[in-house]
Formats: C-alpha cells, structure tokens, sequence
C-alpha cells in the first residue's frame, strides 16, 4: 500500500467520524439538549479540522495524485 492510499484512508476516516459525530450531537440535541450535545459538536469540530489538515496534506505532497490514480 503507498502512501497516497494511506492518506486518502485516514482523510476518509475522519470525515466518515466528523459525519457519524455530527448526526450524534444532532440526535443527541433534539432529545436531550445542547449540554448532552456538546462533546459530540466538539468531537465533529476536530475531525472536521483533522479531515481539513490530511486533505491540504494530502494535496500538498502529491499534487499529481488525483490524476494519476483514477481509473
């Protein structure tokens, strides 16, 4: 595996956690309040920057990455 895959994974990982945390804090705000809700808005607010930073990473390094591995 490179290691253009490997980031792609991690940057799919953190958007699928920023996504799964976000729907949380939403279910979470509409049944118990923003007090319950609060560490799953915060959880989605640091995968959301973590997501940002692998993707500009990710682009930063192969810039000729998305050309080059699509079918």
């Amino acid at each position: 595996m490179n290691n253009y895959k490997i980031f792609r994974f991690l940057e799919l990982l953190w958007l699928t956690i920023a996504i799964c945390a976000a729907l949380a804090s939403a279910w979470l705000f509409h049944n118990e309040g923003l007090n319950q809700a609060k560490f799953p808005l915060f959880v989605t607010f640091v995968a959301g920057v973590l997501y940002g930073l692998r993707r500009y990473q990710r682009k930063r390094i192969f810039p000729e990455g998305d050309q080059k591995n699509k079918p």
